[in-house]
């Protein structure tokens, strides 16, 4: 939420006029881009020292090690808290009507401001959020699975 607010009101301090739409898209954005870095790093680390000595003997230069025998190797790691940032990413884009974007959240408050239909639309919201991140995650697991069988 601070990071929405400092996109959208600290950019405005040094007099750069980002539309509020934009702003939460650069706030998500760094977001993800954080975790996604860090959870990168973690996995490539997380690779036994081994693994790049054996490509290193086969003669293979950094790229080569790094595209053939590391990457690989974390991306199977990496894929089960991909999931996780993408479903977090879908929650964390009702942080945006706190600037004014319209989103999913938003418009299910001004329809309820419209018609006190509160139990029917809150309802309604859970079950598209539920939707979507089942969806995600279900994808994600497909894609896990696949992985499962292949041999780097």
């Amino acid at each position: 939420m601070v990071l929405i607010f400092f996109c959208f009101y600290g950019t405005a301090m040094i007099h750069l006029n980002i539309p509020p739409f934009l702003a939460g898209v650069l706030a998500l954005g760094l977001f993800a881009a954080a975790h996604i870095g860090e959870l990168t790093r973690g996995a490539v680390q997380s690779i036994p020292q081994a693994q790049t000595d054996a490509a290193r003997g086969i003669g293979l230069g950094f790229w080569g090690r790094l595209v053939y025998a590391i990457l690989p190797q974390a991306l199977r790691r990496m894929l089960p808290a991909w999931v996780n940032i993408a479903a977090e990413m879908v929650k964390g884009s009702t942080l945006l009507s706190l600037i004014g974007v319209l989103d999913l959240l938003l418009a299910t408050q001004q329809a309820i401001a419209r018609t006190f239909l509160i139990i029917e639309f809150y309802t309604g919201l859970m079950v598209v959020y539920f939707i979507i991140n089942f969806i995600i995650s279900q994808l994600g697991a497909l894609v896990e699975r696949r992985m499962a069988y292949v041999r780097f």
